[in-house]
């Protein structure tokens, strides 16, 4: 693949978006459309515009919007039809009643939930959503209205009275007027029928399973006398508060719209004899907010988390809607062509609003971006004039023709663990004195004929320090604690003394001496200092000795003045020396002495190459190609997926905070709770999951089929401004459009976040008193047999069920949550009920009762996930109103775990890595040679659920902040290939400053 690399990229690029154009995009809807028979009588004569499929596609959309589970649709026509009565019927007998609150109703007079646009979503409405929405209605066409309150009594509306309003199923099918001659047409302009199975109906879903698992988890809990379940309240708010009704002027008479109590008839009050009104006082939407924020930890300190981006919205602001989690890597479609993933080093994050019925300026505002990051975790700030990496800066440059004074240029390529390789740059003038100062876009580096975008560490001489110090009791008193701190100073101020710019950086360690000089060895310092006793409770693995010596040289400080044969070793192993450091003066210039015969050129560049088994020739030029320079390399050392982690990102971290709960999910890597540190597989792990991104949808209830089938259609049309200049063969325009960004959608969302089937039956009600949350997340196979897509149910949803008895609803919430689980397992083949299909179930109080934890070899294999994640549900000797109850596997052959909220008995099942979901791989067999946009290519080939929905190959949409931001970051910090002139700098920076300024005032 490397030898393409230098060709014209035309033609991949046209194969790009050919290969774009036909993966998701030319077959059909989801199977139910060619399925639903209802209507099919109804002659129909849909006229759709421009090209195929974009033609069927725009027929498809009004098709559904004919379907009676279609609100909006039934919305818009009843408007057109201008009957009060029937626009009465449909808010009254078509849309669910929701509580305003938490199993209350208190606060109905204003409190809106999702507004109105929520309540035809998803057909369910506060009291006051039902009357704005009737009222909304009745003004557009054109009837005089306006929302009062008509004040009731408790004789009015009993407390017993009250669930009635509630318990009012709906039966609004999936139904759109489509017939036989419109779908073989469809089916012929398509090129045929689409005939993709799903394991879940979702028009006639067997619920069966779900109540045989519900069974199971409700026999299994312990002392159902213990459980204290929320109470519902079923009083209607009185006290004079007042009951939103709509009064509205029809045939010269003033009526009323009570929309409530069915057996009130339409015009009339609920108390027409009293008829108590009174003004209503503005709508009040829901205020409440939903925060994300991504953090990190290091191989090198994984105790320390560091946030990289975070961002919050109002609620009503994301429900339908989606938010993108990507990471930007700057490259343009062009240079996706030719660079290998295990080049890519450098990305910005991102947190993007995306709605298909949103405005761009309305999503633009309302996306978060973070400072660019590289993948060992040093995070860049554009803040200022001059960027800084970890808060170091370069040196500004002095002389804009600084360039043109170099008359010799000498480079050295460095090795360091694959994939980092280390450029040394020594620019000399005439007189043969270093030339300081140059900046980044001096310079063009080549590695094996690709361009490379190194990041420039340094532009003058400066040494880079570790100091590693031993905080062990065996240390000696003047080496403890305040002694150890005027030690430190003495040796700090020894070398800035003879190296002014040079960049110090400390670490604590403990007495694993070969283990934190191997982690010390695989930084990019340029000496390390590590000051010991020589106590060691570690031993030396000459498998490790081409570990250490690829590193910097180690100077032992031996603070006793005693020999130790482990001294020897890692003196040896990394080319240093052991100096008795009883002398603090003498010592510090012994040090200073020994930094001054190392060669620290005026620039370092790194940056990451793929191919860790080939040679590599690197060329760099300077001054638009006037001067150039070669070294060759290779790596030498194969590093294994075992291999203690070095300078590297460990773990990814989201925590997602609502009103009532905040939840923080491992998104790749490192568990916090492992007690054993980092390795080489989780940064792997962390690397490939940047690559994939993720896509965050947010719901209320739910939306209804045929809403969320528009959802796919409109995402499909999306990709009209490409796609058809694309198939009319107008490559230069596709190019052109395809460039601009689109919208990331995934059809999994379409079965995953629909409405619970049976929320609302005669005797029962459940609903998501919360937000629902689901996450997609992909992570791409890049030196791994599989790819990864997998999905998250976030319990924020808050699912409970309203009855006057209260351990009814919570065990009714258990059986209707239960399809959650069904609907994983569904289309994941790795999900809890898998899981724990046939197994003895164990509650945690149980098992603690029975020493199971202290007795169990299982939970020392895995102390992680039994001691830490497993128990984290569990406080005390019982179950309190704040922990969850938990059943498990009893045999503990599966990790894996069902999660019922302690007062409503919402049922998630929980995976081993903490996510609440499902996920599936498929084989890929990527390498990190492979290109951007061929090895995304490949998982698009295995990958058929709407996975291109997902990928961050561009931007989230056109010429946003994001982009912006992105391109100015990667084009000031990074080598790019191109020179640029200090006004265009100059201007880049302006942009990311006045960028970062305009995201923080959000």
């Amino acid at each position: 693949m490397n030898k393409d690399k230098g060709n014209s990229p035309e033609k991949p690029r046209r194969e790009f978006l050919k290969q774009m154009a036909l993966i998701g995009l030319v077959t059909g809807i989801a199977p139910v459309l060619w399925r639903c028979n209802e209507n099919k009588e109804t002659p129909t004569n849909y006229l759709g515009s421009g090209e195929g499929p974009y033609k069927v596609w725009e027929e498809m959309l009004m098709a559904l919007e004919t379907s009676p589970d279609h609100l909006e649709g039934r919305y818009k026509k009843l408007i057109a039809g201008k009957d009060p009565k029937a626009m009465f019927d449909f808010v009254r007998d078509d849309i669910h009643l929701m509580p305003a609150k938490r199993a209350e109703i208190h606060g109905m007079q204003t409190a809106m939930k999702y507004g109105t646009k929520g309540a035809l979503r998803y057909g369910f409405a506060t009291p006051r959503e039902k009357a704005e929405l009737l009222h909304e209605m009745y003004a557009q066409a054109g009837i005089k209205s306006k929302v009062v309150y008509e004040i009731l009594d408790i004789k009015d509306i009993p407390d017993e009275e009250v669930p009635s309003f509630f318990y009012r199923p709906i039966k609004r099918p999936f139904a759109p007027a489509i017939d036989d001659a419109t779908r073989e047409r469809w089916a012929k302009e398509l090129g045929a029928y689409n005939n993709n199975s799903r394991n879940y109906d979702l028009i006639n879903p067997d619920l069966s399973a779900s109540k045989k698992l519900a069974d199971e988890v409700w026999q299994t809990l312990p002392d159902k006398e213990k459980i204290s379940p929320l109470t519902s309240s079923f009083r209607w708010d009185h006290y004079g508060n007042g009951t939103p009704t709509v009064e509205f002027e029809w045939d010269g008479k003033t009526c009323y719209a009570h929309l409530f109590d069915p057996k009130v008839p339409f015009g009339e009050l609920k108390n027409k004899a009293k008829a108590d009104l009174r003004p209503a006082q503005p709508a009040v939407l829901n205020d409440e907010k939903i925060n994300l924020s991504l953090s990190f930890r290091a191989g090198i300190d994984p105790e320390v988390e560091t946030e990289l981006i975070s961002g919050e919205w109002f609620v009503h602001e994301l429900i339908g809607n989606r938010v993108g989690l990507s990471f930007e890597n700057g490259l343009t479609l062009e240079e996706q062509m030719v660079t290998s993933f295990g080049d890519l080093r450098t990305f910005t994050p991102t947190l993007s609003l995306q709605g298909f019925d949103l405005e761009l300026p309305f999503m633009e505002e309302r996306s978060f971006i973070g400072n660019p990051f590289t993948l060992e975790g040093k995070v860049m700030d554009l803040s200022g004039d001059n960027p800084k990496i970890d808060g170091n800066g370069i040196m500004e440059k002095p002389d804009k023709d600084l360039q043109k004074t170099v008359t010799k240029l000498e480079i050295a390529a460095i090795p360091a663990l694959f994939p980092l390789v280390k450029l040394e740059v020594t620019p000399t003038n005439a007189e043969g004195e270093f030339v300081e100062g140059l900046s980044a876009t001096d310079f063009s580096i080549v590695d094996n004929g690709s361009p490379v975008k190194a990041i420039m560490e340094n532009n003058q001489r400066t040494p880079k320090v570790l100091i590693m110090y031993d905080i062990s009791r065996s240390m000696p008193l003047e080496y403890r604690d305040e002694g150890m701190d005027s030690f430190i100073d003495t040796l700090e101020k020894s070398i800035l003394t003879k190296y002014p710019t040079a960049r110090l950086e400390k670490w604590p360690t403990d007495s694993s001496l070969y283990t934190w000089l191997l982690r010390a060895s695989q930084t990019r310092n340029d000496l390390i200092i590590f000051a010991t006793d020589g106590d060691n409770d570690d031993t030396f693995d000459p498998k490790m000795e081409p570990f250490f010596k690829s590193g910097p040289p180690a100077v032992v400080l031996s603070v006793k003045g005693t020999s130790f044969d482990s001294f020897d070793i890692m003196a040896e192993t990394t080319n240093g020396v052991v100096l008795n450091a009883q002398d603090r003066e003498e010592t510090a210039q012994m040090v200073t002495s020994f930094l001054e015969k190392i060669v620290i050129p005026p620039y370092v560049f790194t940056y990451y190459a793929s191919g860790n088994d080939i040679p590599h020739d690197v060329s760099l030029t300077i001054d638009d190609n006037r001067l150039s320079a070669q070294s060759q390399y290779k790596f030498a050392i194969q590093v294994p997926k075992d291999h203690l982690l070095g300078q590297n990102i460990a773990g990814l971290y989201l925590t997602i905070k609502s009103k009532t709960k905040t939840v923080k999910r491992l998104v790749a890597g490192w568990s916090e709770y492992d007690k054993n540190l980092p390795t080489r597989q989780d940064f792997l792990d962390v690397r490939n999951t940047i690559f994939g991104g993720m896509l965050i949808s947010i719901e209320g209830e739910g939306p209804t089929l045929s809403t969320a089938l528009c959802d796919e259609l409109k995402y499909k049309l999306s990709t009209r401004n490409w796609g058809e200049p694309l198939m009319n063969g107008d490559d230069e325009k596709a190019i052109e459009e395809f460039k601009k960004g689109g919208l990331h959608y995934n059809s999994l969302f379409i079965p995953l976040m629909a409405p619970l089937a049976e929320g609302v039956t005669e005797n029962s009600y459940t609903y998501a008193a919360g937000p629902r949350i689901g996450i997609l997340k992909q992570q791409i196979g890049i030196g791994e047999t599989h790819s990864t897509l997998s999905f998250d149910y976030v319990p924020t949803s808050d699912y409970l069920s309203l009855d006057p008895d209260a351990l009814k609803a919570f065990k009714t919430t258990i059986e209707k949550t239960a399809q959650l689980a069904v609907l994983e397992n569904s289309y994941f083949p790795k999900n809890t009920l898998a899981l724990l299909k046939d197994k003895q179930l164990m509650d945690l109080e149980t098992a603690y009762g029975l020493n199971w934890f202290r007795d169990n070899e299982a939970v020392e294999k895995d102390p992680v996930f039994w001691n830490q994640q497993l128990r984290s549900n569990y406080y005390g000797n019982k179950t309190t109103l704040y922990t969850p109850f938990t059943l498990f596997d009893k045999t503990a052959s599966e990790k894996a775990y069902w999660q019922i909220s302690h007062d409503t008995g919402e049922l998630y099942g929980i995976l081993y890595d903490g996510t609440g979901g499902g996920a599936k791989s498929v084989e890929t067999q990527l390498k990190d040679i492979d290109n951007v946009v061929e090895a995304y290519g490949k998982i698009l080939d295995h990958m058929s659920q709407g996975l291109t929905g997902a990928l961050p190959i561009v931007a989230m949409y056109s010429k946003t902040l994001v982009q912006l931001y992105a391109i100015a970051s990667v084009a000031i910090v990074l080598m790019d290939g191109t020179n640029m002139d200090k006004e265009i700098r100059k201007a880049l920076i302006e942009l990311a400053n006045e960028v970062a300024e305009h995201i923080a005032d959000l």
